[in-house]
């Protein structure tokens, strides 16, 4: 039971990260931490991670809010730069995601 979460941990870490355009091992630590705290929360509430809702304010670019796009999260993201918004948007549908 534990090796089957195990691996599905690792799998979707590996999503999670490489659908996101930071390469700096800080930033990765970060990814890494967020992805951790939803995946527990996911676990202890029994719920599949594509059940989840998720707000982010202040999302920029899309660093964080792209992989959880790419989990199946639903993702809402607020920026007060409208230019980041129709960026995101432009990358969610060249994804598709």
């Amino acid at each position: 039971m534990w090796r089957d979460c195990e691996i599905l941990y690792n799998k979707k870490l590996y999503a999670f990260i490489s659908n996101s355009e930071y390469a700096d091992p800080v930033d990765i630590k970060k990814l890494k931490f967020i992805f951790s705290a939803i995946f527990k929360y996911s676990v202890i509430n029994k719920k599949d991670i594509r059940e989840l809702n998720i707000l982010e304010v202040g999302c920029g670019k899309g660093g964080i809010v792209l992989p959880l796009a790419s989990l199946d999260c639903k993702v809402r993201a607020i920026d007060i730069d409208k230019n980041s918004i129709t960026y995101i948007q432009a990358l969610v549908e060249q994804k598709k995601i």
